[in-house]
């Protein structure tokens, strides 16, 4: 299964949350979103200063105020990871790449992920892991968070 989820390029150097989620509401709702609006985030929290600063890995509200649900942190299973986009669509996923970096990913066929990723700036790209290679890399952001109280590694849009 793969989903068509346009690329949306982060603006900035960290603003990869932003990017993901604007590409995971893109597909949903069949219509543009510019990443910079998302973190604007017009009649709440301000979010502007984390695309230059990055998103807490902890901060819940500006996933949940744009319709996502969270996954506690778990190590997953390539059965998991297909039954939740069968279920829910295209995963905003966090990792360590070597830094923490937010990418969605947009399918699945046997071991093989298909990758929207928001960097490079202005452009972003799009590409083919492995199951092992790309949930290595969320499963090392999460050795390198273990002092983190809640952190955040996939998010889908809720039901």
């Amino acid at each position: 299964m793969k989903y068509d989820v346009p690329l949306i390029p982060q603006s900035t150097n960290m603003g990869c949350w932003a990017a993901s989620i604007a590409m995971i509401l893109a597909w949903r709702n069949s219509a543009s979103y510019d990443p910079t609006l998302i973190a604007a985030n017009n009649g709440g929290t301000n979010y502007v200063p984390s695309l230059t600063s990055g998103l807490n890995p902890n901060d819940r509200y500006i996933l949940e105020r744009n319709g996502f649900a969270l996954e506690a942190p778990q190590c997953y299973m390539p059965q998991a990871i297909s039954n939740r986009l069968s279920s829910n669509g295209p995963l905003w996923v966090a990792s360590a790449v070597p830094s923490p970096h937010i990418r969605v990913v947009t399918g699945m066929e046997g071991e093989r992920l298909w990758i929207n990723d928001p960097w490079p700036v202005g452009s972003g790209a799009r590409y083919v892991r492995t199951f092992t290679q790309f949930f290595g890399q969320m499963e090392n952001l999460g050795a390198q968070e273990l002092d983190e109280p809640a952190p955040i590694y996939v998010a889908y849009l809720a039901a």
